[in-house]
């Protein structure tokens, strides 16, 4: 009881700093609102030898950015997202105030600070029909949820940094949300009445010191919620309550490199999950004690490289992947080999103007326990304003 009294003080204590913070504005400037989105859509054919399959028509998502400068350092943003042309989002909305140059604080519905794709996911800034795989079920893109922190530039060192307290993945309701082949992808909570029984930490570096190289490093610890908490006396304990509950540690680096016609992506996460076995007697899945993945990527402007003198880009790439959602077990859970599984994708993105791409790929995977899986043909459109 008392580590929770301290944990709550403590959490008391940094909220109260970061209201102070943002209510002494004691600069004033000019006030400005702009708009801004993205946009992007596909169709995903789907092919395999002797068997027939339906394509797939989809406008993945319509994005409006709102955002509004009450004066030179207190300032609003936010995403409000059109997903599948029915569900309706807001994928990020946060106050954020300028303390110094170097510090500002931010707080509301932020995206978790995790790799390349997650905070940056324009259709227009990613090779590819779809965001690589992993960064959709190892990094569980888009991820954000309900947190403040801070983020700021140390210039000296060529370093962005960012460092939030958010609330965490929910890993019970009803049901274990947590799986084998998803990992938390279900579990997020999206800062949609968000049930939190534990804060967890995130942060992230990025170094670009050197000239046309970004390289990135982040992480992300905690614990999950459950709704088994609610109601339990502070001296009750439940064991089935801290059955529900799973630990993550999650760490994740990342390097891009443009020299000319050439750009470089390279990105590699793991986790480590903690109480898997109570979890997986509890909920009957077979949620893996670590997961990974990574992938190499590399693409060449085919206009540049012929010293085409125009604006627009035609880039040819490639992209390998390799992941595996439960890439070790403990206790009776027999490891699923099709799990561990791996991408090769190829194709082509026409960019009519830097906000703007037309593009085709096509995806082989594989995993290790030989599984048919067919091959996927996909086009695309995308934009940014």
């Amino acid at each position: 009881m008392k580590k929770r009294l301290s944990f709550r003080v403590k959490s008391i204590l940094l909220i109260a700093l970061v209201l102070m913070g943002f209510t002494s504005l004691a600069q004033e400037g000019a006030q400005n609102t702009f708009i801004g989105g993205y946009a992007e859509g596909s169709y995903s054919q789907p092919l395999q030898k002797g068997v027939r399959y339906n394509g797939k028509a989809d406008f993945q998502r319509m994005v409006l950015y709102l955002g509004h400068n009450f004066n030179d350092r207190l300032s609003f943003f936010s995403e409000i997202e059109v997903e599948h042309s029915k569900e309706i989002w807001l994928e990020q909305a946060f106050l954020q105030y300028k303390v110094i140059p170097q510090l500002s604080l931010k707080a509301g519905n932020l995206l978790i600070p995790m790799g390349i794709v997650n905070q940056t996911h324009e259709p227009n800034t990613f090779n590819g029909v779809f965001r690589p795989t992993v960064d959709n079920l190892i990094i569980p893109t888009t991820w954000r949820e309900m947190g403040f922190g801070a983020n700021g530039r140390l210039d000296c060192l060529g370093i962005d940094y960012q460092v939030y307290m958010v609330n965490s993945p929910l890993s019970y309701s009803d049901k274990g949300l947590f799986s084998a082949n998803k990992f938390m992808r279900d579990a997020r909570q999206k800062a949609a009445e968000a049930i939190t029984s534990n804060f967890n930490y995130t942060a992230r570096l990025e170094w670009n010191k050197v000239p046309n190289l970004k390289l990135g490093l982040s992480g992300y610890f905690g614990k999950t919620s459950s709704s088994l908490y609610n109601g339990l006396k502070e001296d009750q304990s439940s064991s089935k309550a801290d059955s529900s509950v799973l630990g993550i540690s999650m760490i994740e680096i990342d390097a891009q490199y443009k020299i000319g016609a050439l750009s470089l992506r390279a990105q590699g996460v793991k986790s480590w999950i903690d109480n898997t076995s109570e979890y997986n007697k509890l909920t009957n899945q077979k949620v893996g004690s670590q997961n990974y993945g990574a992938y190499f990527e590399a693409s060449v402007d085919i206009l540049k490289l012929a010293s085409i003198d125009t604006e627009k880009e035609l880039n040819i790439f490639s992209r390998y992947e390799i992941y595996d959602t439960q890439s070790k077990v403990i206790a009776n859970i027999v490891k699923d080999d099709k799990l561990t599984r791996n991408d090769l994708t190829f194709g082509l993105g026409l960019k009519l103007s830097s906000n703007a791409v037309v593009k085709a790929d096509y995806t082989i995977t594989n995993n290790k326990a030989k599984t048919d899986i067919p091959d996927l043909l996909n086009f695309g459109i995308g934009l940014s304003f």
